[in-house]
This record gives C-alpha cells, structure tokens and sequence, in this order.
C-alpha cells in the first residue's frame, strides 16, 4: 500500500508574502477563486440572457418574463466601490461578519410572525374585511396576509388603526393580541438586530483588520520597484521593507493618542507667529491685547451681552411695528459691531491663521517608502554613534524611521523610535547631522535637546573622555565627532538676531507634538472659533445687507455662542463632532444599499402609482366643472388613464411613487422611517400596469420587496448608523477615563470621589439618651419596621387604584376614609423617625 502524503499549509509569513506573490507565480490566478468576479460573472450572465435570449420570446405567453427584472441587479456592482475606501471596507467586512447572525434573527422574525398570523387568523379570519368602513388593506384572510399584518404591526405603523378595526369587529378582547405583538416584536425581536451590530462594529481595528490585505498589495509593490541602476529589490530588501512598513503602522496606531494628548496639554497662552504680518510675539500692543482677551473679567463681559443679545432676538417679534423695528435694527448693529471687535481683538492677539504663509520655509512631510528606509538607517547610524557603548544593546537597538519632513532650504526632520521605546527627532542639514532631541515626559509630550558625545569604543574611555548631557546646546553646534574646521568662523559671525529666530523657529517644529511649524494658538486654529468667527461674518454681511431676509434668519445661530462657551457643553458637542466623520461615512454605505434599491423600484413600479382623481371644481372654474363634481371619487378611482382622460378628470401620480430615483429614494425614505409605509405597500401590491386602473391584490408577492427594504433600510442600515455612533462614544469614553460628557476636572473629581468612596467607613448609629427618643430609635431600628412601612404603601396603592369613574357615594365614603387612615399613619411614621434621629 502506498503511504499517503500530508500536505502541510504553508504560513502566511512575511516570507510567504514576498516569494509567493501573484505576480511571480508560474501560473495566474484563476478567475473564480475571487468572490467579486464570481459576482460579476453572474451579473454579466444575466445581462446577456437578458439582452440576447429573452427579447426572442413572447413574454406575455410565458413565464420567463419576470426574468427581465435581472438586469436591473447590474447596479449591484457599485458595491465594488466599497474596497476603494478604507472605512467602507471595514463596514462591509463587518455586515459580511453579521451576516450569519442576521440571518438568524429573519429566521426568528419569520417564525414569530407565523406564530402571532396564525393565532391571528384563528381569532379575527374575515371578521375584520368584512367591516363597513375599515381604517386601512390589512386582513387576516390568508396566512400571507395575516403575515404582513403582523409585519405592520411589528413595525409600529399604524398599528392603532388595526386595533379600532380589529376592536369593531371581534371585541376588547382583542387588545391583548395586539399588546403582545407590539412588545416581543417592536421593543424585543426588532432590538435584536442592533445588538448584533454592536457586537461586530470595532471601528478602531481598523488597520489591523486589514493588516495582512494591505501588506500582500504592499509586497506586489515592491517587487515592481527597482534601483536607480534598474536591478529589482532582492528578497532580503523587500523583506526588510516590509517588516518596517509593519512597524511603522503598528506605532502610529499608539502614538496618534500621544499627539491628541499632546495637542490639548500645550501651552494655550503662548504667543506664536505675527499677527496680520506686523505684531510680533514681542510687540507690546498684542502683549497687552493677549492680556485683555485671555482674562477672566473678558469672557463674562461678552457672554452677559450674548445672553443680552438672544433677549432682544426673543424679543422682535414678526409682528412688531415699525418704530420697535428699528429700534431692534439699531441694537443688532450695535451687538454686531461688539461682536466683530471682540473677533478682531482676538485675531490680534492669538493671530489669525495657523499656518505662515509669508514664510520661507515650508516643510513636506516624506511619504515615499524607499526615502523612509533611508532614513532610518541614518537615524541608526547617529544614534549609534551618540549612544556609549554600554548602551547601545542594552537600552538602544536599531532605530526606525515613523515620521520625516523636509523643507525647502535643505533641513530634515526624522522621528525615529527604538527598541526600548525611546523617541528620538533627529535634525539634519543636506543630509548631514545636526542635532537630536530626546522625548523625555512622555505625559506631557516634552521635547529636549540630546547631545551624548563618545569618543572612543572602550568603556574605559567613558570617564576619561565624558558623555556630556548637554541639554542646553547650540543647535547649530557640529557634534560629528570630528574637530571643527575653519567654517565655524563663518558661522559665528552670522550669529545675528535673524539667526537666532531661525534657530527658535526650528526647535520649535522639533519640539512640537506633530512636527510642524503650525501655530496652534491662532485664532482659527481652533473650530470653536471658527464657528465663532462664521456666526460673526453672518451677523456683518447680514446687517450690511438687510434687504435679504435669508440673512436675516440666520441670527438664529447665535445663542449657539453662549453655548460653546460652557466646558460641559463643549465636551459633549465635541464627541459629538468626532463621531459626526464615521457617521456620514456610515451613510454613504447605506446609501449604496438604497440606491440599488431604488433602481430596483423604479424597474418595477415607475409610471405605475398613477389614478384618476377627481380635480377641485373651486379651482378649476371651467365648462366642465359641474359634470365632474357629480362624480363619485371612489368609482374613478377603477377607471383606467383612457376612461380618466375622456371624462375631463386627472391622471395623476400618487405622492410616494418610484418614477425616477429621486422619487425613488424619498418613497424609500419615508418607508425606513415606518411612517404609513403599508399604504405604499398596498399601492404596489394593487398595481395593475402602465394606464390601468389599480385592482385589489393583483401582485400579492410585491410585499416581499417592502419587506426586504423595510429590513436593510430601517432595521439594518439605520441601526448600523446608530451602532457607529455608539461604537465612537464609547471609544472615546475610552480615551477619557469612562466619560464623554466631563471636563478634566471633573473626570479628577470623579476619580478621587469615587476612591474615597471604597475606602470610608460608615459608623453604626448611637442610640439617644432620652427615655422618648430611645424607645423610638429602638422602634425605627427595628428589622420589621421598614417591612411595615412597605407594606402600609403597597395597600395604599392599591385603594388609589381602585378608584374609578362613576363609582358610588359609599365608595368614594370608604376610598377617603382609607386615604385619611394612611395619610395619618404616615405622618406617625416621620414623626416616628424625626424624634430618633433628629432634624440633622
């Protein structure tokens, strides 16, 4: 017998990544093994059985007319799209994830609904279609419709109505069927589907979720890539590229905290840049408006006439004459006018932009990889040689490369990080070292000047030739180990005031927590100002302009002002702003699902929602206003578009229709928010054609497609933008120590409340010494007392609730007498406990 070989998987290594790549392979990749060109594959099938094969055959003698409806599925290939973004990506990795569960849960759906149709049918059958006048189309004839009945009743669309018919028809009794329903399928079965979402949505994993699709697409790059002279990369290249491509990712996914950290930790109240290009950090006019603007006394004077101003908005009224109207006019110009010099003294002072435009150095960060790998080797290098020996493999270790900048007069700037997690920025000129810079508080993001010198190899040679610390150093000094040469005279004598704002300038970007030379103070720099500074431009083109009314009701906004003044309040609006990006991201994925399925409605009922109606004689005063008044709208409603037309009437389109896709989304819209949707369903289900009059129940299997967007539009896609929102809430609860709606201080208050709290200890109670005030501390210390108390309520209860209405005078006699008789027990009860413990 022959032995039977076992076949060993082969890892996924970083190795397997490199040699294995699809591009080298002998033979190519088969095209099925992708599941996109499966999908498309099938979709282009269908298109050609559309285009060549069905166009032959009579579709009104066969059934293999319905399927035409296959080509409309070719919109589903917008769903490729989603691979494009990074965010999308992860939405539909995760809906992929949840597919499986959600599946589940239509399973538990549909058994839930056959449950509660059948015991339906079973108490009202035609009891209810049968009535005069129902309330609405819904039945429990047939199981089917019995299913979408109990469909709209798990909904919660016009479920009252079905209560009244079902009341009219069989009794109170019914009440029940109905409460039972809504409960388990509204507020429990329906919930479900957000759970699961939740369970799966992990928006921060983000990269590492794709970690390994990005570094296959990564290693078929760099087997492309070749040298200068034209040879390709060498295994071992590509190899170590790949590891620091990995690297990298890994660390700037811990240190964007750090910079968010560091961005709120800095020192808001220093000056930074000129302001409108003529006040300098050192001016003393903008020292003394910095001065003015950062007090205390400053923002309570301008939050007293904001809360001013919203009073006299409260105030002008629309129907305010003509004299009061221009007294308002006058005071908007004055509050407009304080507004805007209060603006401009703060663009005085902090500055207006962020960025230097007149400034000559401008700084780009480096993102092609071959220039990063370059310099972490260099940053290696320094480092190594500033480093003692003793060091180098005990602490140091190779260095990487995270983040580099270059400006535009010869300078680089290099973040690199070791093994021992040490955080170095590295300065060079023209590629020649300059300076470095340890990270030293890792808390604060603090940023000093590191400058270890050795000059020989030996540990010996430590204290003879010294590593001097020197923190203060000149930045331009030359620690390449090598004696300085004649050119250092040259540069003392350039050693002007110029030269040092350079050399403050670029310790500056060094030290700063994202390595640029940004100012942060600026006035919009900040969004609150931003936002600020719109509503005041608002309120100046509006007072320039007050012929516009448009402008004019945009002075509703301002109380906003007041609002982003208060640290609560910003915090909250805050989060909210975070979260506000993956939101709309969130949309845009769900709005591909209701784009297919608009198309899809417009394939199906476009040019079909249309009925005869009978137009107002009022407003249409012509000869034939009196035949078509004595035309009974509920019989032109059977008519079709010729019978319509031909007795002076309107062939119009229903207000939710599928005419085009703007209709098509708004009617989807309006189904999503379970408001009157089973109308437009009953629509669809009793539309005829093109022309043609509605006829009841004439495609029954229409309500499959209601059903189906009901479930991806309103249960799965909404609840998918409320699971993103509250993924980020909780992650940036997260980052904030458990809170997103606290200050820092708060959050510390919080911390040391709640710390105190474990470690107290509650004293037992000292029984008084009066004779009175022991025998009823005995009495309310008591294990039955409180028993009593709670009993005593519970009765008391209960005679309040058998209160009713047209109840008799002996009744009424015994409910009193009952109240009275608790009402003094009660007071007996805190008269009780006031003589035990006290009034403090």
């Amino acid at each position: 017998k022959k032995k039977k070989k076992k076949k060993k998987k082969k890892k996924k290594s970083l190795d397997f990544l490199i040699t294995n790549n699809p591009i080298h392979c002998n033979r190519p990749k088969a095209y099925f093994t992708d599941a996109w060109q499966v999908f498309d594959f099938c979709i282009v099938t269908l298109s050609l059985l559309d285009l060549y094969v069905l166009r032959s055959i009579n579709f009104h003698a066969t059934t293999l007319r319905a399927f035409r409806v296959f080509r409309i599925f070719r919109a589903f290939r917008t769903f490729r799209l989603l691979h494009k973004f990074e965010f999308l990506r992860l939405l539909l990795d995760l809906v992929l994830e949840s597919i499986a569960e959600v599946a589940w849960l239509t399973v538990i759906l549909l058994i839930f609904m056959f449950m509660f149709a059948t015991l339906g049918m079973s108490l009202f059958g035609t009891s209810i279609s049968r009535l005069d006048n129902p309330r609405g189309k819904w039945k429990f004839d047939t199981l089917f419709s019995a299913m979408m009945s109990v469909f709209i009743l798990i909904t919660g669309d016009a479920w009252d109505s079905m209560l009244y018919d079902a009341v009219d028809a069989t009794g109170r009794g019914a009440i029940i069927y109905f409460i039972v329903v809504i409960c388990f399928g509204t507020y429990i079965v329906m919930n479900l589907f957000m759970a699961v979402l939740i369970s799966h949505l992990r928006v921060d994993n983000t990269q590492e979720k794709f970690l390994l699709e990005d570094c296959v697409t990564y290693a078929k790059e760099l087997r492309m890539q070749k040298h200068s002279n034209g040879d390709s990369l060498t295994k071992s290249e590509c190899l170590m590229r790949l590891v620091m491509k990995l690297e990298r990712v890994e660390y700037l996914m811990k240190h964007r905290q750090n910079q968010r950290e560091g961005k709120h930790s800095r020192d808001k109240s220093k000056l930074e840049g000129i302001s409108f290009g003529i006040f300098t950090p050192t001016n003393a006019f903008r020292r003394k408006v910095h001065a003015l603007v950062t007090h205390r006394a400053f923002d309570i004077c301008v939050d007293l006439i904001i809360l001013l101003n919203c009073g006299f908005l409260a105030a002008d009224e629309p129907k305010t004459d003509k004299y009061n109207r221009q007294l308002f006019f006058i005071a908007d110009i004055i509050f407009t006018t304080i507004f805007a010099t209060e603006m401009l003294l703060k663009i005085i002072a902090l500055g207006c932009f962020p960025q230097n435009f007149c400034g000559k150095r401008k700084w780009k960060k480096v993102s092609d990889d071959e220039a990063m790998a370059r310099w972490t080797w260099k940053a290696h290098e320094v480092i190594m040689r500033l480093t003692p020996i003793r060091d180098v493999f005990s602490s140091q270790g190779p260095m990487l490369a995270i983040e580099a900048i270059e400006s535009n007069d010869g300078y680089q700037l290099v973040h690199a990080v070791g093994m021992g997690e040490q955080n170095y920025r590295i300065l060079f000129k023209d590629s020649e070292f300059v300076t470095a810079y340890l990270w030293c508080d890792i808390d604060k993001g603090v940023w000093r000047e590191w400058n270890k010198l050795t000059t020989g190899d030996k540990k010996g040679d430590d204290n003879k030739n010294g590593a001097s610390g020197n923190i203060n150093g000149n930045i331009n000094g030359n620690i390449n180990g090598n004696s300085n040469d004649n050119s250092n005279d040259d540069e003392n004598n350039n050693g002007n005031e110029h030269g040092d704002e350079q050399t403050d300038k670029l310790r500056d970007v060094c030290t700063s927590f994202d390595m640029s030379d940004y100012h942060h103070n600026a006035y919009l720099e900040s969004n609150w100002n931003r936002l600020d500074a719109s509503v005041v431009c608002i309120a100046v083109i509006g007072v320039g302009f007050p012929q516009i009314s448009f402008l004019k009701s945009l002075r509703a906004f301002r109380p906003f002002r007041i609002m982003v003044r208060i640290d609560q309040i910003k915090v909250v609006i805050g989060a909210l702003m975070r979260a506000i990006p993956a939101i709309l991201t969130t949309m845009l994925f769900c709005i591909l699902f209701w784009f297919v399925l608009a198309i899809l409605g417009m394939g199906w009922w476009s040019d079909k929602f249309n009925t005869c109606i009978v137009p107002d004689t009022n407003a249409n005063a012509n000869a034939n206003a009196n035949a078509t008044a004595s035309i009974d709208p509920s019989i032109a409603l059977t008519w079709d578009k010729q019978t319509c037309l031909t007795n002076h009437l309107e062939w119009r389109s229903s207000t939710y229709n599928f005419d085009n896709v703007f209709q098509s989304l708004h009617t989807l819209f309006i189904i999503s928010s379970r408001s009157n949707w089973n109308d437009i369903m009953y629509q669809a289900i009793e539309s005829s054609g093109k022309g043609r009059a509605p006829r009841a129940d004439h495609h029954p299997l229409a309500a499959l497609y209601f059903i189906i967007v009901m479930i991806l539009c309103s249960f799965f896609s909404l609840n998918l933008i409320v699971s993103v929102l509250v993924d980020n809430f909780n992650r940036i609860k997260a980052e904030k120590d458990g809170s997103a709606f606290q200050t820092e201080a708060q959050r510390e208050w919080v911390k040391n409340h709640s710390l105190l709290r474990r470690i107290a200890l509650k004293p037992n109670a000292t029984p008084p010494k009066q004779k009175l005030r022991k025998l009823c501390f005995m009495l309310v210390e008591h294990s039955k007392f409180e028993p009593v108390v709670v009993i005593l309520l519970l009765f008391n209860a209960l005679t309040m609730a058998c209160q009713h209405y047209q109840q008799s005078h002996q009744w009424e006699q015994v409910l009193s007498t009952f109240d009275a008789v608790f009402v003094v027990l009660f007071a007996i009860e805190a008269l009780i406990k006031i003589i035990a413990h006290g009034f403090r």
